[in-house]
């Protein structure tokens, strides 16, 4: 797989990420949180819904030493939850994709559909189901074994229309000093001010020893503490957030400056405009291979179906106006009131496909550029 730094996270994980902390084990920790990193950039399902979760892929991409994954966790959660089963999820990542299969991991749920905002609690599942593969015969070597999953529909929609952008390279980067859960809170709170026209944010001091291990006697050390984190987040994130610098003022009553500022340039509202275009282009092409999997498989049966078989269908000119229809329908689901061109996206999509005749370039078709 071709890995994609930006990529678009369901808020929740920003919003509820000190829930985490209450699982005790850093390392399933941190694998939780990759793996809902994972499902979000791991769009591409099977015909059947289905996504594909490749161990030695994943260990790749976040970093991970293969063998640590693989290693059995003293107390795995399914022993603990008297799971009434033969079957062992007893490795880390089995032990984690359990979790994320068996228990709401954030405290409150938000999210969006097309009329309402959403909040709930302790109700967010992320997976539905979770399979493992393993072979049957082995011709030599261990044998690789890989997973498929359904993620919840809520965690699926809010990819779509409650998300944040963030860039793996750089939350790779703050969890090398344990920096990655308040950059996920960053990246979410500069999301969404700029788009309110607010160029600014501000904790107290309180707050922020939540995230960092600064304890101390005196204020004074926690600040300068902090200040050299918070210096990191400026040299690494420069570019991604224009102008960005962390201030401390005083607030309120405070006899001294007790509230950290994140403060960044004003942007443009035009180059905003510019930029919602492009999710709209993203969120477009995301979930238009879904939809158009649904429409084939109707009155079919998948499992005789093949991928080169949907391809076929999707170039047939006797379906040209089936699937136009389907890519102005999903475009228009996506745009809300504003007009972004739903019947040009939809016609040039077709037209791209229609002069296609390798299977891997129709493939690509599908996947989203990072911008």
């Amino acid at each position: 797989m071709e890995i994609i730094n930006n990529i678009r996270v369901d808020k929740n994980l920003a919003y509820n990420i000190l829930d985490f902390r209450k699982i005790e084990d850093f390392q399933t920790r941190s694998i939780l949180k990759s793996l809902l990193l994972y499902f979000s950039f791991q769009y591409e399902k099977d015909l059947f819904g289905y996504g594909r979760l490749d161990p030695v892929e994943f260990s790749k991409m976040f970093n991970y030493d293969r063998r640590n994954l693989s290693r059995h966790v003293e107390e795995p959660k399914y022993k603990t939850d008297e799971l009434n089963s033969n079957i062992e999820w007893n490795t880390y990542l089995e032990n984690a994709l359990y979790i994320l299969a068996t228990t709401p991991i954030f405290e409150e749920y938000k999210g969006q559909d097309e009329n309402y905002n959403i909040v709930g609690f302790k109700n967010y599942i992320i997976l539905k189901e979770v399979l493992r593969y393993t072979p049957k015969k082995i011709s030599s070597g261990k044998p690789k074994k890989y997973y498929k999953y359904i993620l919840d529909n809520s965690f699926e929609t809010n990819l779509k229309k409650f998300f944040l952008n963030i860039n793996v390279k750089y939350y790779l980067e703050t969890r090398k000093w344990n920096g990655d859960d308040f950059y996920l809170q960053i990246m979410n709170i500069y999301n969404q001010s700029k788009r309110d026209g607010k160029s600014s944010f501000y904790w107290e001091i309180k707050e922020l020893i939540e995230y960092f291990n600064v304890a101390h006697k005196e204020i004074r050390v926690q600040k300068q503490r902090l200040n050299s984190i918070f210096k990191k987040y400026e040299n690494l994130l420069k570019n991604d957030i224009k102008g960005l610098s962390f201030v401390w003022k005083k607030t309120g009553s405070q006899k001294f400056a007790y509230t950290l500022f994140m403060i960044w340039e004003k942007e443009d509202p035009k180059q905003l405009t510019e930029e919602k275009i492009i999710i709209l282009e993203q969120l477009f092409l995301d979930t238009l291979k879904r939809e158009l999997y649904n429409i084939y498989n109707v009155d079919r049966s998948p499992k005789k179906e093949t991928l080169n078989d949907f391809y076929n269908w999707l170039i047939d000119k006797k379906n040209k106006e089936t699937i136009i229809a389907i890519h102005k329908s999903v475009t228009n689901n996506l745009k809300g009131k504003n007009n972004w061109g739903a019947d040009s996206w939809a016609i040039a999509f077709y037209n791209k496909m229609s002069v296609i005749r390798d299977i891997d370039l129709m493939n690509k078709c599908f996947i989203i550029e990072s911008k």
